[in-house]
């Protein structure tokens, strides 16, 4: 059998040679006596490439990392990453996977097989899988047999990778799924990923103009989180960083009309267990449906909400809200019977004070008011806050 420690360099740090005489060589006396359980409780919280190195110290280590549960690979600008994890996961004899974690740079070279890497730990009952391709390559597909893993928990992809699901699907234990700036095969894969997994809690999606998705339709009825956000905005500025937009530019285009007919695509919303709602940089039309047990709403950067959309918050007890121009004409028309958290984000150029007098006349039950004026579009810091005569404050 061969070792990577038989041919990749060994930081200074893990020598077996000691820089100092006496306590440098008894605390290291010390630690190679500890038993294997202990030792697989430790390596875990470092860097797989170090724990792997620690197979040098003695020959108690040697075996040590083989046994580890969870693999990290994280790409440092090295070409040889793809070399090192292939052989990592060759080596790697632990009879079970619980996590594996890759992130490929730009310097990678494309030719290496992360689809084997992929098929190696749906094979060891894999139960958090996260994925992130920012190499030059085109979209990746995984196996299929990604998609029917029994014992998959949590699953992230990200950036240069191919979401193609067919039938048959199924993902009878995923809790957690994240979804940033992938592609899609088509429509019907995404409607096939979501619909195989029954118990799906948590849902978080980086959406971008070219993932091939027309509608993106969330009808998951055990769903409780979702968050949700385009890259619109970053591909409108171009050259510009996004965080060197100016406040008052980022109005503008928030107040720009645009014709329902007009936009790129849309979102569906029919979950109604959902809990928790991120809304931003939503540039497509957003329809909601069945959602009567939200506690908490993020809403940044929706611009062209109807009044069935802000009506669909009205069960909310926790609202933040980037207010925009086409939300004036719907205040005085819905009710927020449940409100009882209230943060008003105003766009400068929006005449705002008579609709939030509506809100406020329309939310029988709430305690607290924060209004920020000044804060970026992207984030909610807490500001000062108006109380109402019985208010509790809620920091």
């Amino acid at each position: 059998m061969s070792f990577l420690w038989d041919i990749m360099p060994i930081d200074k740090h893990l020598s077996t040679v000691p820089e100092t005489e006496g306590c440098q060589q008894r605390i290291e006396t010390r630690i190679c006596a500890l038993p294997d359980d202990l030792l697989l409780q430790i390596l875990p919280h470092v860097p797989t490439k170090e724990a792997v190195a620690t197979s040098i110290l003695s020959k108690q280590w040697r075996y040590v990392w083989l046994m580890l549960p969870k693999l990290e690979f994280k790409d440092e600008g090295s070409e040889s990453v793809g070399w090192f994890i292939e052989k990592s996961l060759q080596l790697h004899k632990a009879p079970k996977l619980d996590c594996l974690i890759v992130e490929l740079g730009p310097h990678c070279p494309i030719d290496v097989d992360v689809r084997k890497w992929v098929e190696n730990a749906v094979n060891r009952d894999v139960k958090d899988l996260d994925f992130t391709l920012l190499w030059s390559a085109a979209p990746t597909s995984f196996p299929k047999s990604l998609y029917t893993c029994d014992t998959l928990v949590c699953l992230t992809l990200s950036n240069q990778i191919l979401v193609d699901v067919s039938s048959p699907t199924s993902l009878p234990s995923l809790l957690d799924l994240s979804l940033h700036y992938v592609v899609y095969k088509d429509d019907g894969s995404l409607v096939r990923l979501l619909s195989s997994s029954p118990v799906l809690k948590r849902l978080s999606v980086h959406s971008h103009e070219d993932d091939n998705l027309k509608t993106f339709t969330v009808k998951v009825s055990s769903l409780e989180s979702l968050n949700y956000d385009e890259n619109w905005l970053k591909d409108e500025v171009e050259d510009k960083e996004i965080d060197e937009v100016e406040d008052n530019e980022v109005d503008e285009v928030v107040d720009n009309e645009v014709e329902v007919d007009d936009l790129n695509g849309s979102l569906v919303i029919d979950s109604p267990a959902l809990k928790e709602l991120r809304l931003s940089e939503v540039w497509d039309y957003c329809l909601i449906e069945n959602m009567s047990f939200l506690d908490e709403a993020f809403i940044s950067n929706v611009p062209y909400p109807d009044e069935k959309f802000l009506r669909s918050l009205s069960s909310v007890k926790h609202l933040f809200l980037l207010f925009s121009k086409s939300m004036v004409a719907c205040c005085n028309a819905i009710k927020f019977s449940w409100l009882i958290e209230f943060y008003f984000f105003p766009i400068s150029l929006v005449d705002w004070l008579m609709p939030l007098m509506f809100l406020l006349q329309n939310s029988p039950k709430l305690k607290t008011l924060t209004i920020d004026m000044t804060s970026s579009v992207s984030h909610f810091p807490g500001t000062s806050r108006v109380l109402f005569p019985d208010a509790c404050c809620l920091i």
